[in-house]
């Protein structure tokens, strides 16, 4: 399969060298702590106003944000939403899949079977789960989101790449702030929402689709800086 001549899916670089700082360091950094006593780390900082802004944020990857994503993008342009869809089946669906596949314990019961829960910063009123913690859907969505948007591309340019990185990040943080998931969880997370945006992209880029309307793309076939 070849991408239509007329446009090709711009790679937005700033964006992924930003992920890939963040997955490199992220990774050495799970490899080399104890898993309980880095999510303590990580939750050192809980504050009262904190709790709350980070509970409204959280919601920025949930399931409605996909679906008011999807909602403009089938008033704006059906390409992109097709472009958009297929990053769905290709980063959120094995997401879900491997939360089940895994089933790995998250924080809450984690720490309980430790005999540490106590030790558990917990904001007050927020429900815990205890299972499929691995991967984050709440970061998956927001690096795919976030991707998407770049890779189709919605936004352009350097300060437009690392603003929505740094979006998908605070994302991600807010879910090991919750205690909803674990530093590796957010991680892996990240990693299959950018899979699925850029993969999602490219295909809604291929000629086939091109009765759908324009993409958007530029014609420079040369990656965003």
């Amino acid at each position: 399969m070849t991408v239509s001549s007329a446009f090709r899916p711009p790679l937005p670089l700033s964006f992924l060298w930003a992920c890939l700082l963040f997955w490199a360091v992220g990774l050495g950094v799970v490899g080399l702590t104890d898993k309980a006593e880095l999510h303590l780390w990580l939750n050192q900082w809980h504050a009262p106003a904190a709790d709350g802004a980070m509970r409204l944020l959280t919601h920025l990857g949930d399931g409605l944000a996909l679906a008011v994503a999807a909602l403009a993008l089938l008033l704006w342009n059906r390409r992109a939403l097709l472009g958009l869809v297929f990053g769905v089946g290709l980063g959120i669906l094995p997401t879900v899949a491997l939360k089940r596949l895994l089933d790995t314990p998250r924080p809450r019961l984690y720490f309980e079977e430790l005999g540490r829960l106590q030790e558990l910063p917990l904001v007050e009123g927020l429900r815990l789960h205890d299972h499929l913690s691995m991967p984050s859907g709440h970061t998956a969505t927001a690096f795919l989101l976030a991707g998407f948007a770049l890779a189709w591309p919605l936004a352009r340019g350097v300060g437009w790449q690392l603003a929505l990185f740094a979006l998908a990040l605070l994302v991600a943080f807010t879910r090991v702030y919750l205690s909803q998931h674990f530093l590796e969880d957010v991680l892996a997370g990240s990693v299959l929402g950018v899979g699925g945006a850029l993969g999602g992209a490219w295909l809604a880029a291929l000629p086939r689709f091109d009765k759908l309307g324009p993409s958007g793309h530029s014609t420079l076939p040369s990656p965003t800086p």
